[in-house]
Order: structure tokens, then sequence, then C-alpha cells
């Protein structure tokens, strides 16, 4: 059997594990698709609360190293056994790896914005992934040059960049605005932050402004300043979900009214 077909068989067991762990975790599971890059998963709806998002990124790696110790037991040929504990062993040590869409990233995302928050997070993240990209290009190099192994380096070409990480925190924000909901019911108080926006600033431009640990009153302007209305947060996470990221507060918020 060719040496990638057991990369793609440790790449199928680590994206199981995923799906098995996102169905008990998560009601309306997700849906795993194929890309340039391997296998990606993705959450159906908005995803899980952030504890739950973390269980279901570790399982992949734990998957594929428990299938790894039990490879080493099976009865089986010792060149395949050998080759599957090294392909399982690799996605899995691979996918802990702190880049985003990584499991190793996702989670570390999760932690840094329980801390920090959206701006800070994403500023870190970025910090982060040009390093270990830095060291794994040169690892890659390493590999080619002493063992003709460019597989490293062919897996980092692949890895996403600055985009992705930019994507996961906007969604990992937008989740937990939307989680939020039921902690202000417990809680009955919580911070209150205001904004100020002009009209023509576009829908996803003023959810980066939203920050995780206060509720939000947005305040809109024209140019002159003149405030003409005001909505709250949960009203913009509806109307990002109903209508795009991309309109503007006015054609959303400011439409003229249906005449009949």
């Amino acid at each position: 059997m060719p040496e990638w077909l057991y990369y793609v068989l440790a790449l199928c067991i680590h994206e199981l594990f995923h799906y098995v762990t996102g169905k008990i975790f998560y009601k309306q599971g997700m849906t795993i698709g194929l890309t340039a890059g391997g296998f990606r998963a993705e959450w159906k709806g908005l995803g899980p609360e952030k504890s739950r998002q973390c269980a279901i990124c570790a399982m992949g790696p734990i998957g594929n190293l428990v299938s790894a110790l039990a490879i080493s037991l099976m009865p089986i040929n010792a060149a395949v056994q050998k080759k599957l504990i090294q392909s399982n062993i690799f996605i899995g040590l691979f996918n802990l790896i702190p880049l985003c869409p990584m499991d190793g990233g996702n989670i570390l995302l999760i932690m840094l914005y329980d801390f920090f928050g959206l701006d800070r997070t994403f500023t870190i993240m970025k910090k982060i992934g040009l390093r270990v990209r830095f060291v794994l290009i040169a690892a890659g190099l390493v590999m080619c040059v002493i063992e003709k192994n460019p597989s490293l380096l062919i897996a980092i070409a692949f890895v996403p960049g600055t985009k992705s990480i930019k994507r996961a925190v906007k969604s990992l924000n937008l989740n937990a605005l939307i989680h939020r909901r039921e902690r202000i019911l417990k809680r009955s108080s919580y911070p209150v932050r205001h904004i100020l926006v002009l009209k023509e600033v576009l829908l996803g431009e003023v959810l980066s402004l939203i920050d995780y640990d206060q509720f939000h009153i947005i305040h809109v302007a024209d140019k002159t300043m003149k405030l003409l209305c005001q909505i709250t947060e949960q009203q913009l996470i509806d109307a990002m979900v109903e209508e795009n990221a991309a309109k503007t507060v006015e054609e959303v918020f400011l439409k003229p009214p249906d005449v009949f």
C-alpha cells in the first residue's frame, strides 16, 4: 500500500473521533468536507459552548494517539504496523500545533479569548502563528535534506494564514455573544458599554468592536453626528444571522418603511 494512504487512514480516524464527540456534545453535530489540505470539520449552526468546543477539538489528536497505542498491540505485519503507528502519531501531534485551524490552535484561541477578548487574541495568535510557521518550515527543510521527506513542508503549505485566524476569532466572538444571553438571564445584571458608529459601517465591522465581557448598546449616527437610532448587540446578532455581515447598518436598520 502506498505510504500516503496510511496518512489518509490516520486522517479518517482523526475526523471520526471529532465527528463522534461532536455528536455527543453538540446536538446539531458537524459536517466533514474534503479540502486541498485534507479533511475539515465544521459546525452545523453556530457551534457549541467554548468548553465543549475544546473537548471536541482535543478528541481528534487523542483518537490518533489512542489508535497508535491500540495498533501497537495488534498481531499484524510489523512493517504495516510501524507505518500505521507513525502516521497516527504524526497526524495527532501535527494537529496539536498552535496554528488555526489546527486543533491545538483552536484550543489555544478559546483559552486566550477567555482571558483577553477579541482584539488581543487575534494579535497574539497572529504572532504565535508567524513564529510557529518559521520553526516548522525550518524543520521541514531539515527533513527534506536529511530524510528526503517533504511531508512536513507539504502539510505547512496547506495550512491557512492570517485570514483563517481572523475568521476563527470572529466566529468564536459571535458564538460567545449568543451563549452570553443565558449568563445574563442567570445573573439578572450585566455591565453595559456604549458604542457610536456611523451608518455606513458594515455589520461585521460593528461586531469586531463588541467585547466579550460586556453588554453593548450601539448608537448609529450620520456624518453630522446626528443620532439616528440605537440598537442592542442582540439586534445586531439577529441581523447578521438573517441578513449579511457585508451589509451596512443603514441598509439593515434604517430601511425606509414599506409602502403599500
